[in-house]
This record gives C-alpha cells, sequence and structure tokens, in this order.
C-alpha cells in the first residue's frame, strides 16, 4: 500500500504545482484507479494508463475524472498537425547534445516550437 501512498502523493504535488486543484483523497484516488482495472498499467509510457480530467479543465475530483492510455490524453484537444510537430520537435530536441545546438530563433512552449514572427 505504501507504494500506491508515494504515487499518490507524487500525482497530487505535480499537480498541484501545474496550478490544478486536487481534490481526491488517497482512498478516492485508489478506487478510481482500482475500478478502472489499470492499477499496474499505470504511468507515462505508450501502452500505460494515466488519470485524466474530462476535457482537461476543472480539478482532480470525482465524476471529473476517468483512466484513459496515455496516447489517448489529450490528443481529442490536440490537432493532427500540432501532434506531428510535437514529435518531430522532441525529436530534435533529444539529438540537439547541449541547448546551444538548437537555434536561437526556436522558442519552446509546451513542447511545441513557436518561432516568433519577424520584426
Amino acid at each position: 500500500m505504501g507504494q500506491w501512498q508515494q504515487k499518490y502523493h507524487q500525482h497530487r504535488n505535480r499537480t498541484e504545482r501545474r496550478g490544478i486543484p486536487f481534490e481526491l483523497t488517497f482512498k478516492q484516488w485508489l478506487k478510481v484507479w482500482q475500478d478502472s482495472g489499470h492499477l499496474h498499467k499505470r504511468g507515462s509510457g505508450q501502452g500505460q494508463y494515466v488519470m485524466a480530467r474530462l476535457f482537461g479543465r476543472g480539478s482532480f475530483e470525482i465524476g471529473n475524472v476517468w483512466i484513459i492510455r496515455v496516447e489517448d490524453n489529450n490528443s481529442h484537444l490536440i490537432s493532427a498537425e500540432a501532434r506531428t510537430r510535437r514529435v518531430s520537435n522532441s525529436r530534435t530536441t533529444r539529438r540537439a547534445r547541449h541547448t546551444s545546438e538548437i537555434n536561437e530563433d526556436q522558442h519552446w512552449q509546451f513542447g511545441l516550437r513557436v518561432i516568433p514572427p519577424k520584426a
């Protein structure tokens, strides 16, 4: 049980750092995961499952969360073009050995490259 309490606290703390209210108690959090049948598949890798908010809005609370595959998280909110750019940009970032190798005109926000307009 201690392992899951640690995961709960990590989830709650990360969520609060992002400014998202987290209203679930440990028992509620664990029950949502257990009821989904995916507790042992929880994680951030491909084929694993995450707890997501409905439409990415509101707080983490009973009635506003569901357990979905990582690949499905926010995919309904991001266009196909943006998803393609995000994958391409993450590869570029991984290939760069140092941040100085990334062009100065490339600014990164939420994993997407944003090129400022030329003055």
